[in-house]
């Protein structure tokens, strides 16, 4: 085998972590096993040498004052919006958005899924703090509202988010 030729193999890491992550919902440690099997390939299947680079990996990824803060903030975020979840915040937010359904359902037959999704791309503006942050909070604000509404939870996906525009210097 020569070096970075590895075929079929190259595909058992990610599809490794897929399985894992459906089968056991359990996504970062999915991606942890993904990530050594990876080393392990590239290792040529040495435990000790696999184990330690995938060590030596993360170890890596952290060196990076960026990719520390970045790591950070979105895991202090989704503890954030699961601690919201958890106390009722997001089931608040759901029954306010129903009620202001209800009274559009009044005013106007059949248009409460248009303005759902309108106040989703609303939301989304005005939360944007980053572009997968936005994305994480309103799926977690309107999941339940879409799925009332039998909106697919795919379009919270394509609601338009903005982008942070570079200024030249």
């Amino acid at each position: 085998m020569e070096l970075n030729d590895y075929g079929i193999l190259s595909v058992l890491p990610p599809l490794l972590a897929i399985i894992l992550a459906l089968k056991t919902r359990q996504v970062y440690i999915s991606l942890v096993v993904g990530i050594w099997l990876g080393w392990m390939v590239i290792s040529r299947w040495n435990i000790l040498d696999g184990t330690i680079a995938t060590m030596e990996g993360f170890v890596e990824v952290f060196r990076s004052p960026g990719n520390t803060r970045t790591i950070m903030f979105s895991a202090l975020v989704g503890a954030l919006l699961i601690l919201i979840q958890y106390s009722g915040g997001v089931k608040g937010f759901t029954l306010g958005i129903e009620k202001l359904l209800l009274k559009i359902e009044k005013k106007r037959e059949g248009k409460s899924r248009v303005v759902v999704e309108l106040i989703a791309l609303a939301t989304g503006v005005l939360l944007f703090i980053e572009t997968s942050i936005s994305s994480l909070t309103v799926g977690t604000l309107y999941r339940p509202v879409f799925d009332r509404l039998k909106i697919p939870r795919e379009k919270l996906a394509y609601i338009p988010i903005p982008v942070r525009l570079q200024v030249p210097s």
